[in-house]
C-alpha cells in the first residue's frame, strides 16, 4: 500500500515485488547453483513451484524486458551540465582528483565508458 502512495501521483502502475521475509530468509541460505538454471531462466524456483497452475506460455516467456533509466542519454543532454558542475567542483575539493574525474567524463562522453561511473562520481561530489 505504501509503494501505492509514493509512486500515484507519478506513474499509472506499480509492481510491488513478491517479498516474504521469511521466504527470503530461507532462500539466502540456498546455494546460487540452486537458484539458478543456467540457462537464463528468469526465477526458476518460482516458475517451477508454479508449473502446473501457470500456462507454459506464461512461464517459459523471453520477450520482457525490465525497465531502466535513460541514464547514459540523461547524462549526454540534460544532465550533462551536471556533469561539467562536477568537474569544477572537484577542483575545489580533496574528494577527488580533477584530472581522473576529467578522464572519466571524456571517456563515458567518448562512448568508451559506462554511464554509471561519471554518474557514480557526480552523485557522490553532490552529496559529501
Amino acid at each position: 500500500m505504501a509503494a501505492i502512495r509514493l509512486t500515484a501521483p507519478k506513474v499509472k502502475c506499480t509492481r510491488v515485488p513478491l517479498l516474504d521475509r521469511q521466504l527470503v530468509a530461507l532462500l539466502l541460505k540456498y546455494p546460487t547453483v540452486i537458484k539458478t538454471d543456467g540457462q537464463g531462466q528468469p526465477k526458476p524456483l518460482l516458475a517451477k513451484a508454479l508449473e502446473g497452475m501457470l500456462p507454459s506460455m506464461v512461464l517459459d516467456r523471453r520477450d520482457k524486458q525490465g525497465f531502466t533509466f535513460p541514464f547514459d542519454t540523461w547524462l549526454r543532454q540534460t544532465l550533462s551540465d551536471k556533469l561539467v558542475q562536477s568537474g569544477n567542483a572537484t577542483k575545489q575539493s580533496n574528494l577527488f582528483n580533477p584530472q581522473a574525474f576529467n578522464q572519466i567524463r571524456d571517456r563515458f562522453l567518448q562512448g568508451k565508458l559506462h554511464w554509471s561511473r561519471p554518474w557514480a562520481v557526480t552523485a557522490l561530489q553532490n552529496i559529501v
